[in-house]
């Protein structure tokens, strides 16, 4: 098997099989645990990974990490991903020997892209592009206006503009912000990489106000873990059972009332029996030092723990998605363990279940967005490299209507606001990040 290093997409494939690494493939159910990244060690989600050998197939997730069967040796893999050729791969029991469970395969980046063809849209337009000495880094909606965090050299600037590409607002910012959040009271806070700073935009000349900074471990104990505000309640999510519980909760009258509980217990297993293999076998062959330190007798052995905390991190405990939105007065559970869509009132007391299905679909990326002006709900879905947002009808859980995001490839950083799409896109030709927004008919 040849393995270049040129101007390629690097994969790497955890390799394991019960007759080779009977522990490890024990737990992982004879499957293949692989990470894809690009040259500069990004991970590349939604990437499309199928075993030829038994014809089934997965998706990477968002830390590029993909699980797929292997039942026999040799194994063809068919790899695609947009920007690159795809590529077919054979794995043979002897180059699972010889590299002892670990490859790096890379793929050949199609160049055609250069060319790509910028589509238009009556209904869509670009309200920034970045330029060599200008970069946009993150933006938020906010009354009809569009806050953009851009990077002019070594500097930041902060810019407040509209759909009809009116400046309102601009001023260089005397830290280093890399992007900004919004609270779940509707604060805007920059987040620089030690501090938080809380800003505020002046209704008379749509000017900035910058409060105080305050500690990045300040803002994720108060504001992060925040994930609504109705009735003057705060409501909060906490993780529990390796990120597959999730508690989400509330102060209402001075006390605290759990609202709803989701729990995932056959995530959890395996993010478990991947901690309780790591651990046996550092009480079997490890020695923890006075700097806590461990040590390992055998390469094997330590490549094994290696492998088995990795799993753990990149794919055991990725945070369960079961978003809480609130509409109007009520509180919305999305529980996508029981297929139910729960409705709470503003005290946190439980109004009625509807079931729900759309989870089950492949297509679904996971991910719900919420018109805070309309009070629409919308799905995201994926399908080569493709988004589409449809609409969700909360009272009757059908989807009604579909939007295309133009075709583009992987927009990022999406929003809806106002019957308006946002979302950053990268030409991947050029290279050039632009700010679109799209109306929603």
């Amino acid at each position: 098997m040849k393995f270049t290093k040129k101007r390629k997409l690097l994969i790497l494939l955890v390799l394991v099989a019960s007759s080779i690494l009977p522990l490890f493939a024990q737990e992982l159910n004879s499957k293949i645990i692989g990470r894809l990244v690009d040259k500069s060690g990004k991970s590349l989600a939604n990437a499309s990974i199928i075993n030829l050998s038994n014809k089934t197939g997965t998706i990477s997730n968002i830390n590029g990490v993909f699980i797929i069967s292997v039942n026999k040796f040799p194994l063809t893999l068919e790899i695609n991903h947009i920007g690159f050729e795809k590529t077919i791969t054979k794995i043979s029991f002897d180059d699972f020997i010889n590299n002892d469970g670990f490859f790096e395969i890379e793929l050949i980046s199609k160049s055609y892209y250069l060319d790509e063809v910028e589509i238009t849209d009556n209904n869509e337009k670009s309200l920034f592009s970045s330029t060599n000495k200008n970069t946009i880094l993150d933006y938020k909606t906010d009354l009809n206006k569009v806050l953009l965090l851009l990077k002019k050299g070594n500097k930041r600037v902060f810019r407040v503009t509209d759909t009809s590409h009116k400046t309102w607002y601009e001023i260089s910012l005397a830290f280093k912000a890399n992007s900004i959040f919004e609270d779940c009271q509707g604060n805007f806070h920059f987040i620089a990489n030690d501090s938080v700073y809380q800003f505020v935009i002046k209704k008379a000349d749509s000017s900035l106000y910058i409060f105080p900074a305050y500690s990045l471990s300040k803002f994720e104990l108060a504001l992060l873990n925040c994930v609504g505000f109705i009735n003057n309640n705060f409501i909060f999510s906490k993780y529990h059972k390796h990120n597959q519980q999730i508690l989400y909760w509330a102060v209402i009258d001075h006390e605290k009332k759990n609202i709803h509980r989701i729990f995932n217990n056959e995530r959890y297993l395996f993010a478990q029996n991947l901690l309780d293999n790591k651990r046996e076998l550092i009480a079997k062959y490890g020695i923890i030092d006075e700097m806590g330190n461990i040590s390992v007798a055998g390469l094997q052995i330590a490549r094994k723990i290696a492998r088995l905390g990795w799993s753990y991190n990149m794919i055991g405990k990725i945070p369960a998605y079961s978003p809480l939105l609130i509409i109007n007065d009520t509180i919305l559970v999305f529980d996508h363990v029981k297929d139910s869509l729960y409705f709470y009132n503003s005290n946190g007391e439980f109004l009625q279940r509807l079931p729900i299905n759309y989870h089950h679909n492949k297509k679904w990326d996971k991910l719900i967005y919420l018109d805070k002006v309309t009070n629409k709900v919308y799905l995201r879905f994926l399908q080569a490299g493709i988004i589409t947002l449809s609409e969700f009808d909360i009272h009757t859980t059908t989807i009604n209507s579909e939007i295309l995001i133009n075709d583009r490839l992987f927009p990022e950083n999406i929003s809806v606001y106002n019957n308006q799409l946002y979302y950053l896109y990268t030409n991947i030709g050029t290279g050039v990040k632009s700010l679109r927004v799209k109306t929603i008919e």
